[in-house]
């Protein structure tokens, strides 16, 4: 079992190899003994094997690997050239994303846009947003015409733990605030 900064650690060199190696096919998969044998490159790193991923998937705060059999991909791409890896799907027809209440003039201004990540996380109710937003404060709920905004050429695509991304909901999309 390895130890919280070492699945962090290691997790970030794991997440470095996939964005850059060639070895990774056009789902952005990567062979678990392919990976392995980059990661043992580093001389930190030269004891890790095929069982320590697991603890490396399951342990990270940040769910952002997936394992599939014997291979490994990123879950939720970082950069542009990455987009690809996404499925687009159709979304429900009501999509929900929680805010702060400071944060609602700014979208009914600008719509939503990606803060921190590449994605704005959407959820299908409200109790999920509740659940993934953590916020201390009061949350202001906004309710999307996600399928509106799908039909209009916006683009969707599905996350972990019953998420929705997208790159942006311009405020024609807001249906309401509550």
């Amino acid at each position: 079992m390895l130890n919280a900064r070492t699945i962090i650690n290691l997790g970030k060199l794991i997440e470095n190899i996939l964005q850059r190696s060639l070895k990774v096919d056009e789902l952005g998969y990567m062979k678990i003994e392919d990976l392995i044998e980059e990661v043992n490159q580093h001389p930190l790193w030269e004891h890790i094997q095929p069982l320590d991923l697991k603890d490396i998937v399951n342990g990270s705060p940040i769910r952002r690997l997936e394992l599939t059999g014997n291979k490994i991909r990123l879950v939720r791409p970082v950069n542009n050239a990455s987009n690809s890896i996404k499925h687009r799907i159709i979304p429900p027809k009501i999509l929900y994303y929680g805010t702060g209440v400071v944060g609602i003039s700014r979208i009914k201004t600008f719509g939503l846009k990606p803060l921190r990540d590449q994605y704005v996380k959407l959820y299908p109710d409200k109790k999920m947003v509740q659940v993934m937003v953590h916020k201390n404060t009061h949350i202001a709920y906004v309710e999307i015409d996600a399928l509106k905004a799908h039909q209009d050429g916006i683009e969707f695509t599905k996350g972990q733990f019953s998420t929705y991304l997208a790159t942006n909901i311009p405020p024609k999309y807001i249906k309401r605030i509550i």
